[in-house]
């Protein structure tokens, strides 16, 4: 699947690689952050 993402009212990423972006990104919303992972 190439990676995409798909915006809300919040971002969601989904892709390979994807993980990666997601510290730089949860960093930026502030410092309380929800971040949910699952397969």
């Amino acid at each position: 699947m190439p990676a995409f993402s798909f915006l809300t009212a919040t971002e969601i990423l989904f892709g390979r690689g994807q993980a990666a972006e997601a510290a730089p990104r949860a960093a930026a919303l502030g410092r309380r952050v929800a971040l949910l992972a699952g397969r």
